[in-house]
C-alpha cells in the first residue's frame, strides 16, 4: 500500500493568505470559492452547496461537468504547475490539468513524476493527464495515483495529441494516432483499472492533409473514452498555420460523448466561438492564459452578454456556473441559436493595478510551493506584454533569480506607472498606463531586495 496523499512541505495557510490578499486586488473573481475548497480539503469545513463537485468523476458524470464547467485550464508542459493552477481557478477555469505525466516515470517512482500529479490542497480537485505507449503502465499508474490521490483526483486524461518528437518517436503522445488498436488498449486498461473517467486529447491527425480525428475518436469512445478533446492542427504543423475549427465540428458530429475543442483561443470571443460549435460540450484554453488569467471570468461574462442579447426565451435553459456566479448555456445547442456579433461588444480589459497585483500573486505562489524561481521569468514576460517598453523590461527580469529580485523588479514596474507625470490611480481610481522605459536613466534603481519592502 503507498501513502496516501499529503501536500509536500506547503503551508496551506499561508498560500491562503496569498490569495486572500493579491487576488481581489488582481480582479480575480473565484478566488473565494479556492479558498473555501482549501478549507474542504483541510477538513476545516464540510463541503458545501457553492463548492466543487466532489470527485473522482465517473464517466457518467462526465457531461454534467463541463455543462457546469465549459471553460477549463489546459495541461502544458513546464507550464501548468500548481501555482499556475491555483492563478487560473482564481480567475474561474472550471478545471485544470495536470502537466502531461510519464507513466514511465511513475512506473520507475520518480519523485519529479510524482510532483507534477500532487495538487496543492489550495487547489480543486484534479485532472490527471498522462503519457506513454504501454498499456500496462497506464494500468499500474491509474491504480497508484487513484490511490494516492483518493478525492484529489477529478478524473484521468490521455495525451495523444502532443508533437514533440522526443515524444512521438517513442509511439507516444500524438504518434498514438498512428496506432489506433494500441491507442484504444490504453483506454481500455485505464477502464478495466478504475471506475475514474477517462478522456483523451487528440489532434485533426498525424500526417498533414490526412485528417483521421472523427475515426480515431470514435475508436477511443468504443474503448470507453467518457470525452475527446481536440486540437484542430496536424501532428506534422506543431502549432503552425490555424486550428481548424471546421475538423472540431466533424468530431463533435461524429461521436456521442463531450467534444472538447482546443486551438488558437487566445481571446474570450475566440473561447466562446469554439464554444457555439454545434456539439461542442466545453473550450480547452491554454496559451490564452499567458499574462491573462482572466480569459476565463471573461468567457463567461461573454456568455452571459450572448445571451441577453439573444431574443429567444430562454429562461428556463440558463444555469449558474457556482465557481463564478455567472450564467452560461446549458449546450451547445442552445449556443448555436445565439444571434449576437461577439466582434461588437465591449472588449474586455484590465486596470495596471491588476496586473501588478497578479504578477505578485504568481511569484509568491511559485516561492510558497517550493517551485524554481527561473520560472517566473516566462510569467512575468507574459504579463509584461500589457506595459509600454516590454521588451526593455522583460530583459530586466529575465535577470531575477529570487523572490526579493523579482518583487523588487514589480515594484520598478509599479513605480514607473506612478511618475510625476503620470496619475498614480490604485483603489479603483482612473489609471494612466503610461510606463517608463527601464532602460532610460530617469528610472531609479530598487534598492528593495526583499518581500518585507513589497507594497500591500
Amino acid at each position: 500500500m503507498h501513502a496516501p496523499f499529503v501536500s509536500p512541505q506547503v503551508d496551506t495557510r499561508a498560500v491562503v493568505q496569498l490569495i486572500q490578499t493579491y487576488a481581489p486586488q488582481a480582479e480575480l473573481c473565484a478566488w473565494n470559492d479556492v479558498v473555501s475548497n482549501a478549507a474542504i480539503s483541510q477538513g476545516a469545513m464540510t463541503h458545501a452547496a457553492n463548492a466543487t463537485q466532489l470527485a473522482p468523476l465517473s464517466r457518467d458524470d462526465i457531461p454534467g461537468a463541463f455543462a457546469k464547467h465549459p471553460f477549463v485550464a489546459a495541461p502544458m508542459a513546464s507550464v501548468s504547475d500548481k501555482s499556475y493552477r491555483i492563478v487560473n481557478e482564481c480567475a474561474g477555469a472550471g478545471f485544470a490539468y495536470s502537466e502531461m505525466v510519464s507513466v514511465a516515470g511513475l512506473h520507475y517512482d520518480s519523485d519529479k513524476t510524482w510532483d507534477l500529479i500532487c495538487p496543492s490542497d489550495v487547489e480543486k480537485p484534479l485532472v490527471v493527464q498522462l503519457f506513454g505507449s504501454k498499456p500496462d503502465q497506464f494500468r499500474a499508474a491509474a491504480a497508484r495515483i487513484a490511490e494516492r490521490l483518493s478525492d484529489r483526483l477529478l478524473f484521468f486524461d490521455v495525451n495523444m495529441a502532443c508533437p514533440v518528437a522526443k515524444v512521438t518517436k517513442k509511439g507516444e503522445g500524438s504518434a498514438l494516432m498512428c496506432t489506433p488498436e494500441k491507442a484504444a488498449d490504453i483506454v481500455r486498461a485505464l477502464c478495466a483499472e478504475t471506475s475514474v473517467a477517462v478522456t483523451c486529447k487528440i489532434r485533426r491527425g498525424y500526417e498533414q492533409g490526412n485528417e483521421t480525428a472523427s475515426e480515431f475518436a470514435r475508436v477511443l469512445e468504443d474503448a470507453g473514452a467518457a470525452a475527446i478533446t481536440v486540437h484542430g492542427r496536424y501532428a506534422k504543423q506543431l502549432y503552425s498555420g490555424n486550428s481548424c475549427d471546421a475538423c472540431i465540428e466533424r468530431v463533435a458530429r461524429a461521436i456521442s460523448v463531450p467534444t472538447i475543442a482546443s486551438g488558437d483561443i487566445l481571446t474570450p470571443e475566440r473561447a466562446c466561438t469554439l464554444a457555439s460549435i454545434p456539439g461542442v460540450a466545453g473550450v480547452m484554453i491554454a496559451r490564452g492564459t499567458y499574462g491573462n488569467p482572466w480569459i476565463f471570468s471573461d468567457a463567461y461574462t461573454l456568455f452571459s452578454q450572448l445571451q441577453q442579447a439573444n431574443t429567444h426565451d430562454s429562461a428556463s435553459n440558463v444555469v449558474v456556473c457556482a465557481d463564478t456566479a455567472m450564467p452560461f448555456a446549458r449546450d451547445a445547442d442552445e449556443l448555436t441559436d445565439m444571434s449576437a456579433d461577439v466582434s461588437t461588444l465591449v472588449p474586455f480589459r484590465r486596470s495596471t493595478p491588476a496586473r501588478i497585483a497578479a504578477m505578485r500573486l504568481s511569484v509568491h505562489l511559485l516561492a510558497a510551493h517550493g517551485s524554481h524561481m527561473a520560472r517566473a521569468r516566462s510569467i512575468m514576460s507574459w504579463y509584461l506584454a500589457a506595459f509600454p517598453h516590454a521588451k526593455a523590461w522583460r530583459a530586466r527580469f529575465m535577470t531575477c533569480k529570487t523572490l526579493g529580485d523579482f518583487l523588487a523588479c514589480i515594484n520598478e514596474l509599479e513605480d514607473s506607472v506612478c511618475t510625476s507625470d503620470t496619475v498614480c490611480a490604485i483603489n479603483n481610481k482612473h489609471v494612466d498606463t503610461t510606463v517608463v522605459d527601464p532602460s532610460s536613466s530617469s528610472l531609479q534603481a530598487s534598492v528593495f531586495l526583499d518581500g518585507s519592502h513589497e507594497r500591500s
